[in-house]
């Protein structure tokens, strides 16, 4: 796709993902903290040709706090104007520093409004991540949401040597992110990821982890995990799996023993991702890109209540895998990286 300006990235947000019409009534809400200062109100510029009834907040940044004892994880608060506002609203763009609280994007969007997540941009970010194949994007995550739940084997493998097994017959589905937002519907930008949980006890084989990790940041040497079970059972490698081995082993001390429980499997589906760690992103928004990366895998372990699972606990963490190889049920959608004819 061409290369757009900030106002073109605004109108496709507004256009093609929000799909803004006649008569309806948008909110866009802000904080002072937001990276990308001008695409806010581009986006509410952009929101007055569709005929929509539109207002741009700026608020305090909502109220975040990251608990996995929490069932919504993201637990917390936005400011009473923002709430009334986007009540008020029929489509919200949340162009804020923090994401929302998950419980009040869930309540939005069960009261049928259209809800886009715009957090932790910058400028950079937008340019490169807004301009996509939207309804490739779509076509590929509708497609992998009929395959994964119905999926007996699912193999991954990797050419710094990842290779396991698992299933995902009747998984729980968290997340799914294809970039066009319905009514009832919550979205981002960037889109592109599909989250699944692995069946409980199924995975076995090597997860190798050389992309970014979560509290790290970029791996320099890959991290080699056996998994037995669905359950981490050895972590070597550099620095790096020493500091994940030592992490695991202290939530584990601590009673939380779901602590090395294998929790997530995410395909990213963004060409235009990068896996970044903290290079392109704040600290906070660690993985928040580089999950999207299309052709990579991100990998969850710990508790997994807020994605829907049973397990609970204290400790969640995430890591990346590149140019990895997907195979279901014998048929291969992602070789090395790269899309097969499975997915285009």
């Amino acid at each position: 796709m061409a290369n757009v300006g900030l106002v073109g990235c605004a109108r496709i947000i507004v256009e093609d993902m929000a799909n803004v019409s006649k008569n309806e009534r948008a909110v866009v809400i802000t904080d002072p903290n937001y990276l990308s200062k001008n695409l806010p109100d581009l986006i509410f510029e952009c929101c007055l040709p569709c005929g929509a009834d539109s207002i741009k907040l700026t608020t305090t940044p909502p109220g975040v706090v990251q608990d996995p004892l929490s069932p919504s994880f993201m637990s917390g608060s936005i400011s009473k104007l923002a709430r009334t506002a986007a009540d008020g609203a029929d489509v919200v763009f949340a162009c804020t520093s923090k994401q929302f609280p998950q419980e009040v994007k869930l309540d939005l969007t069960g009261k049928g409004k259209k809800v886009i997540q715009i957090h932790c941009v910058n400028d950079e970010m937008v340019l490169r991540l807004t301009p996509v194949d939207l309804d490739l994007m779509e076509r590929r995550v509708s497609k992998l949401l009929k395959i994964l739940p119905k999926t007996e084997k699912a193999h991954l493998t990797s050419p710094e040597g990842t290779d396991i097994t698992f299933s995902l017959k009747n998984c729980v589905l968290p997340v799914a992110f294809d970039g066009i937002c319905h009514p009832g519907e919550l979205d981002a930008m960037p889109a592109g990821n599909i989250d699944a949980l692995p069946l409980p006890g199924t995975g076995s084989g090597v997860i190798v982890l050389d992309g970014s990790i979560r509290g790290w940041g970029l791996v320099t040497t890959p991290i080699r995990i056996t998994v037995k079970d669905g359950s981490f059972d050895k972590i070597e490698g550099g620095p790096e799996a020493a500091w994940l081995d030592k992490s695991i082993k202290k939530a584990l001390a601590a009673g939380d023993e779901n602590a090395n429980h294998w929790a997530e499997f995410l395909l990213g589906m963004h060409p235009n991702a990068l896996i970044a760690g903290y290079e392109q992103q704040t600290e906070t928004a660690l993985l928040f890109e580089d999950e999207r990366r299309l052709g990579a895998v991100n990998i969850g372990w710990g508790a997994d209540g807020h994605l829907g699972g049973k397990f609970r606990g204290k400790y969640h963490g995430d890591g990346m895998i590149k140019n990895v190889t997907v195979t279901l049920d014998g048929i291969t959608i992602i070789k090395e990286g790269a899309p097969t004819k499975e997915l285009q």
